[in-house]
């Protein structure tokens, strides 16, 4: 009898990911995995989408159970419950709608293993419904401390195993730990990109340059570097923009691929302010939100990518995609993203008072050696192999296995 494993995602997006978002990306990917091996009987809990409950009929190994939140007596409930949350946070929690319909309804399935993908918190529910059934936390995030010892050391508890995607996130998951005198047994599970998609392999076409340079008003007398990810502070567009523009490589555009969150959203402060930045540069080129399939013909159509990020990446799947389509990076010296590359595809900058200045130079360091750029761009291929959707899928399997 195949092991039954529960997954619960958080429910701000659905799978199959329709709307994006990289945890949700990864999932989807053991999900088809599983399809192809027969392994585990998958029972996973997402918010409700339409087009998303469409696709997911087409599995045969995986159940996806939608959990609608967005009904009037719903929502009444997760407010009284969200001041309950508060009012009692040093001793007791409530829940929400969301996960206090997953508790119920999961006891219909018996799962042998619980898996929540970095919403510690509702594993102190989960705990309560299922004392026996081993919980893992996958943290794709540095841990955030709750309010109060209490909920700290109660989502400590309830834990039997936490999953990292990077050395950095397992260290940094030991820390909490140690902070409140509770030990955690973690493990290293690094991400992957989606290798089964062909799109990985294959050459852009002089059609296909075409139809993007036209949708995207990129001059295809220039050469490209791209950046790919939300546009938010944290993650060093303005720094790159400020670089990009010290180099006059009146040759290259700069295409930054993403938009301020995630699919529909709007330009926030931050993007009005960097396209301010970029108004009398006509080589500094925004996509806004883009599709996967069209991000992976840019990575393509591009030289290589930048990823300049300020706060700690966990994993960083923005470096590894280029890579996985024989591109370079330049990186910062950023947390789990050093995990990535190796020296012989990457060029990692220090993020110092010299940030800008060094990442000038790097920039230019790749533009004007071709050689070089094709060379690490092979290297960068290679490595990419060591995290695609095959290697993931045996991890998962050996982590399920020694539970």
């Amino acid at each position: 009898m195949l092991k039954r494993i529960a997954i619960i995602i958080g429910k701000q997006f659905p799978i199959p990911p329709v709307n994006g978002g990289a945890i949700e990306q990864l999932l989807y990917n053991l999900i088809k995995e599983n399809e192809l091996h027969d392994d585990f009987k998958l029972i996973v809990y997402s918010p409700y989408n339409k087009e998303a409950e469409s696709i997911s009929l087409s599995l045969k190994n995986s159940k996806i159970i939608y959990i609608k939140t967005d009904k009037f007596h719903a929502r009444v409930k997760d407010i009284i419950g969200g001041v309950i949350n508060r009012i009692c946070k040093r001793f007791y929690y409530f829940g929400n709608t969301y996960i206090n319909k997953i508790s119920k309804d999961l006891k219909n399935y018996s799962p042998d293993i619980i898996i929540v993908p970095n919403i510690a918190i509702y594993t102190i529910k989960l705990k309560k419904k299922f004392p026996t059934v081993p919980i893992i936390l996958h943290y794709h995030n540095i841990p955030k401390p709750l309010p109060t010892n209490f909920l700290n050391r109660k989502v400590l508890l309830s834990i039997n195993h936490f999953w990292g995607i990077s050395k950095f996130i397992c260290n940094e998951i030991n820390k909490y730990g140690n902070k409140y005198g509770i030990p955690t047994n973690s493990s290293i599970f690094y991400n992957c990109f989606d290798s089964n998609d062909p799109l990985y392999d294959t050459p852009i076409t002089e059609v296909q340059k075409k139809i993007i340079a036209h949708k995207y008003k990129l001059n295809l007398n220039n050469k490209f570097i791209i950046y790919a990810g939300r546009v938010q502070p944290y993650k060093g567009v303005k720094e790159l923009i400020e670089a990009f523009i010290a180099t006059s490589l009146s040759n290259y555009n700069l295409i930054i691929a993403g938009s301020s969150f995630f699919k529909g959203s709007k330009d926030d402060n931050y993007m009005i302010s960097i396209k301010e930045l970029c108004k009398n540069n006509n080589n500094i080129i925004f996509t806004g939100y883009i599709k996967h399939s069209e991000l992976l013909l840019l990575y393509h159509l591009s030289n290589f990518a930048v990823i300049p990020s300020l706060w700690e990446e966990p994993f960083a799947l923005t470096c590894l995609e280029p890579m996985a389509c024989a591109k370079p990076v330049i990186i910062s010296d950023s947390g789990g993203m050093i995990e990535v590359p190796d020296k012989e595809s990457s060029i990692i900058v220090k993020r110092n008072a010299d940030f800008i200045p060094n990442l000038t130079l790097a920039i230019n360091k790749l533009a004007k050696d071709e050689k070089l750029c094709i060379k690490m761009g092979k290297a960068a291929y290679n490595r990419s192999r060591l995290f695609t959707s095959d290697i993931y899928y045996k991890q998962f399997k050996n982590l399920i296995n020694n539970e």
